[in-house]
């Protein structure tokens, strides 16, 4: 079904109309130099609009979206007399040499190939993302989430449970020390 001769005119009555409005806007918000000399202009200029507010919504939306449909993490359960963190302490144990294993040989390989030209700080830094890494596959492993992974670590640092060569975890990092060359 077309629409009828008149419907057709009144159409492209409105439709003349918008572009008109359209061009008298455009021409007070433009400097002189930058109006549009037609109307083709004027829908090039108005596409181009609505394909960056497109891309400016797109990219809101995959921004915020996660923030606030994330959700929520699973609770830890709260301890009882053979668990804390939802876990007895074989396993958080076990987390933690994991753990302690990692940081310990990443600390000789960092030493053994002079990694950041020696500086302290950092190997520290770099360390803490070996440690993020191995964390998550820790977790994944064990079905656990990366909070607990960091509260088991956390524990065994505080507690002074010994690494893989016998002596605790280093509480302590090094200083920043700013670099000169």
């Amino acid at each position: 079904m077309s629409a009828s001769p008149t419907k057709k005119s009144s159409i492209a009555r409105r439709v003349r109309a918008v572009i008109a409005t359209l061009d008298a806007h455009t021409q007070r918000a433009l400097p002189a130099a930058q109006v549009p000399r037609s109307r083709a202009t004027v829908l090039l200029f108005l596409t181009a609009q609505a394909c960056a507010f497109a891309f400016f919504i797109k990219t809101v939306r995959t921004t915020l979206v996660p923030l606030v449909k994330t959700p929520e993490p699973p609770r830890i359960p709260a301890p009882t007399s053979m668990t804390r963190f939802g876990m007895t302490e074989e396993l958080r144990r076990a987390v933690f040499r994991e753990l302690a294993e990692a940081e310990f040989n990443e600390r000789n390989r960092a030493i053994t190939q002079n990694t950041w030209g020696g500086h302290a700080w950092s190997r520290e830094d770099d360390l803490g993302y070996v440690q993020r890494a191995r964390g998550r596959e820790v977790a994944s492993r064990y079905n656990l989430s990366l909070t607990q992974v960091y509260l088991v670590l956390d524990e065994g640092i505080r507690s002074r449970w010994p690494g893989i060569d016998g002596q605790p975890l280093v509480p302590t990092t090094e200083p920043l020390n700013l670099r000169t060359e």
